[in-house]
């Protein structure tokens, strides 16, 4: 029997391929008009408007955490910034902070590129506004989920302590904070209960990196145009890659206060 004779191809859902088709349609019209959109800005007072949700989904749940985290010892944390950011090959779109400024207040500050057509420009703009921001407001303690290079070039300059949170999910792990089956921030989600707002695009099965891109692109395109996110035809969540970069970064502070609370015993 040959390989081929062996193999069976998996048949792509309805919803796949029907998504496929569309986020390609998406994004041909999208550059089909690029001469328009490259003079798009963001509306900042209406992005502040959408940060407002965002922060009320996130104080809203840790209000409802399990009884393995202590509410108390988080509403003392100070001075901290955990991020995510999302990437169009290898140029930065959008950063999401995650905050406790030095009274403990909690804030969600984004970071997002100033045109949507010439992303190169965009990547320098934003790691140059993130870079002012740090410097301003001098975290003792910030970081990131993962193996980034870029991400972590961003806290090269950084004097104060520099986290990779996935190394703290390892040691909550080892430690037993964790079962031994939560291997990634999905994993941790689930095992406290957190559902997500936004599409995890790539994260469903049978997407491909194409597909997060062309969503992506269409997600900016609708926050410059202040028009409501595309409804995925999988999870039926929106697609907004702004509250999607701040979910993930959101589960890293999570991860982060857990591993601070339990420090001492790890």
């Amino acid at each position: 029997m040959s390989p081929k004779e062996g193999t069976k191809k998996t048949a792509i859902p309805k919803n796949i391929a029907e998504e496929r088709t569309i986020l390609k349609q998406l994004d041909d019209e999208l550059y089909q008009n690029k001469k328009n959109h490259r003079r798009l800005r963001v509306d900042k007072t209406i992005l502040a408007g959408k940060i407002v949700q965002y922060e009320n989904f996130f104080t809203s749940f840790i209000t409802k955490l399990p009884p393995l985290f202590d509410q108390a010892y988080i509403k003392s944390l100070k001075n901290v910034c955990i991020i995510d950011s999302e990437e169009y090959h290898e140029n930065l779109v959008c950063i999401s902070a995650i905050t406790l400024n030095q009274k403990s207040e909690f804030h969600v500050v984004p970071f997002i590129l100033d045109n949507l057509i010439y992303k190169k420009e965009g990547d320098r703009q934003i790691i140059s506004q993130f870079k002012k921001f740090l410097a301003q407001k001098n975290f003792s303690t910030v970081g990131y989920h993962g193996e980034n290079k870029k991400e972590s070039y961003l806290f090269e300059d950084q004097k104060g302590d520099v986290v990779n949170t996935e190394f703290f999910l390892r040691l909550l792990r080892d430690g037993k904070i964790l079962p031994p089956e939560i291997q990634n921030l999905i994993d941790f989600e689930n095992f406290i209960g957190y559902t997500r707002h936004a599409c995890p695009f790539f994260k469903h099965k049978q997407w491909h990196w194409k597909m997060y891109f062309q969503a992506m692109n269409h997600s900016l395109l609708n926050h410059f145009q202040d028009s409501p996110q595309r409804i995925c035809l999988t999870c039926k969540k929106p697609q907004d890659v702004l509250l999607y970069c701040s979910e993930d970064a959101f589960s890293a502070f999570l991860v982060y206060c857990l591993y601070k609370q339990y420090e001492n015993v790890l």
